[in-house]
């Protein structure tokens, strides 16, 4: 399977996950999940923008949980994250 085909099958995974993964009953699971939608999205060929566009907003998404108090190390990468994913799509604009 070609890396488009197998990226759209960790993104539906992910989709999936998130269904049982709420905010409610599995906060951090949550956003661990996000972040990782983030990280898959990134790697999109074709056309990136709407996936880096996505990714920036499941980054946001686990920053609501991730605090740099009680989750320092996972604040941490999401932030990061959330600059190259910014960078990437910033350079794809103009």
């Amino acid at each position: 399977m070609e890396r488009a085909g197998l990226l759209e099958e960790v993104a539906a995974a992910y989709r999936s996950a998130l269904r049982v993964r709420t905010e409610a009953d599995h906060p951090v699971d949550l956003d661990t999940t996000q972040k990782n939608m983030a990280l898959a999205a990134q790697e999109a060929t074709a056309n990136p923008c709407p996936h880096l566009e996505a990714a920036l907003g499941h980054v946001a998404a686990a920053l609501r949980v991730f605090d740099p108090e009680h989750t320092a190390f996972e604040h941490g990468q999401c932030t990061t994250l959330r600059e190259r994913i910014a960078t990437q799509l910033a350079a794809r604009i103009g």
